[in-house]
Formats: structure tokens, C-alpha cells, sequence
């Protein structure tokens, strides 16, 4: 089992009430720890599938794919998209 620290901004953050979470995971990928949070928090959060699908994936500091394989104490951040007025 791995252990990812996963990291939230913005919109995000609001929509979850928080600004971190830890997630227990065997082989985890962005996508699977993305599927799993819309899997928990669907039903509370109606547009976290919107605000996750159209963020960006970055792990320790570094944007990556959806695929990229995770390891034992990574940290993993959803982005999302932001404007400027």
C-alpha cells in the first residue's frame, strides 16, 4: 500500500472543505486518485468531476501525466485553471 499526500487549490480547496488529504493506494496513478475522489465525494461535491478533469496534474513540483506511477510518500496536486482580470 502507498501512502500520497494529495494537494488542493483553488476551487478545489472550496469544493472539498479542506486543503490536503492522505490517500492509501495500491499502484497508484494521478488518474486512479482522481477516479477515487470523484468515487468518495461525488454525492457531496456535484462539480468536482468538472473542476478535477480540468485540472492539472503536477507531483512533487513537477506537472506529469494522468499515468505518471506514484511512490510511497509523493506528492501529488490537482491545478486548476486560473484567469487573470
Amino acid at each position: 500500500m502507498v501512502e500520497i499526500k494529495v494537494l488542493f487549490f483553488g476551487p478545489l480547496r472550496e469544493a472539498l472543505s479542506k486543503d490536503s488529504l492522505i490517500v492509501f493506494m495500491d499502484s497508484p496513478t494521478p488518474a486512479k486518485i482522481k477516479q477515487h475522489l470523484i468515487d468518495e465525494h461525488i454525492k457531496s461535491t456535484s462539480n468536482l468531476q468538472d473542476i478535477l478533469n480540468s485540472s492539472g496534474t503536477v507531483v512533487n513540483l513537477e506537472y506529469c501525466e494522468p499515468d505518471h506511477p506514484l511512490s510511497n510518500g509523493d506528492e501529488l496536486a490537482f491545478i486548476p485553471p486560473v484567469s487573470a482580470g
